[in-house]
């Protein structure tokens, strides 16, 4: 099997190192640069083919796939990988154990890296050498254009990319509007630019985007899901804590599931004081279990944050002996953390003071 993978380097050349690491598993590694720095020398150094090209406009879909046509053609998989991204060791001979004989494309998990917190969720990053292409200027998606997709999972796989979202945001989003420009009907398109929206506090623009979104046929219920987060955070952001409730309950019931509408339910309540809302919130989100499988992971959800939170609301709702076995269960699942333990002294105490009372 001839696995080889391609990328587009655009002013990369700190980051082209450490993409030769991960990228050298493959066959062949090949990089359309658009210029700015001295990354071909550095990728033609450690065995890439580089070509050099322009891309004008620019669209992030046209550079993607200037750089598949530099792959061979006798070429069986092809791995898109930028230089910003890193694929898991031993990914190669993963790879090779998963992919059937008939599939045609291959699903990874995709760690989306930025501040500080990883974002999970699965992403088409593999596929045949003929019969797909990327589409959409930005946040491009990759299309079937040819033979039957058939996609086959890869979640022992790990793309993890580095890019901080905050700074992609105002750069993406005219492309962005290009895209749900290009074609009105692509729901995916119309979801990635209210998000887009919203990562530019563009909070109006965000919600009446999202909201012609959900009117759309055909998506997911996790991708609907996140839209109505986007449009609750985008609620909040402007003073309006109901419109905020009423979309994450919406978020809830769209994707019962999935443990983030449920903290972010918890949140919001916490917020807003209400600490019996924070208690069920949290225990429905701690009803679901890991399965390896989700469609997105986002950390907190998945860490020390339903278990910090209901603490609290043990704790505001004078339950103290509740609170203080949440609160160890947050601190073994977050990095060291003052408040937490801060919070076990107070709720120890106030449970000393429980059982005192208990005891006249």
């Amino acid at each position: 099997m001839k696995v080889c993978v391609y990328a587009v380097c655009r002013d990369d050349e700190s980051r082209a190192a450490g993409w030769l690491a991960s990228a050298r598993e493959a066959d062949g590694m090949y990089v359309f640069d658009v210029g700015g720095d001295d990354a071909p020398e550095v990728l033609e150094s450690g065995g890439a083919v580089v070509t050099r090209g322009d891309i004008e406009p620019w669209r992030y879909d046209a550079a993607r796939n200037a750089a598949l046509g530099l792959v061979p053609q006798d070429a069986d998989i092809c791995v898109s990988m930028g230089l910003r991204e890193r694929l898991s060791p031993g990914w190669r001979e993963t790879l090779e154990r998963l992919w059937t004989p008939d599939a045609t494309c291959g699903r990874c998990r995709y760690i989306w890296n930025s501040g500080g917190r990883k974002y999970s969720f699965f992403r088409e990053m593999m596929h045949v050498r003929y019969g797909f292409e990327w589409r959409g200027a930005a946040d491009e998606t990759l299309v079937c254009t040819g033979a039957e997709r058939v996609c086959v999972d890869l979640p022992d796989i790990r793309m993890e990319c580095f890019y901080e979202a905050e700074e992609c945001a105002g750069q993406r989003l005219a492309l962005l509007k290009t895209a749900a420009a290009e074609d009105p009907g692509d729901a995916d398109a119309v979801r990635r630019l209210g998000r887009g929206y919203m990562l530019c506090r563009m909070w109006d623009e965000c919600i009446s985007t999202l909201s012609e979104y959900l009117a759309m046929p055909g998506a997911r219920c996790e991708e609907r899901c996140t839209a109505m987060r986007c449009m609750a955070r985008s609620y909040e952001a402007m003073g309006d804590m109901r419109a905020a409730q009423i979309m994450l309950l919406r978020a809830c019931a769209e994707a019962p599931h999935m443990r983030e509408p449920w903290c972010d339910a918890a949140t919001l309540a916490r917020r807003c004081g209400e600490w019996e809302g924070v208690i069920y919130f949290c225990r429905k989100a701690l009803e679901i279990r890991p399965s390896g499988r989700e469609y997105m992971r986002e950390p907190e959800a998945w860490g020390s944050l339903p278990y910090d939170l209901i603490s609290l609301g043990y704790y505001y709702t004078d339950r103290p002996e509740m609170a203080v076995a949440a609160v160890k269960e947050a601190i073994k699942r977050s990095p060291p953390d003052g408040r937490l333990y801060e919070n076990l002294d107070i709720m120890t105490e106030a449970q000393r003071r429980a059982e005192l009372l208990r005891g006249r």
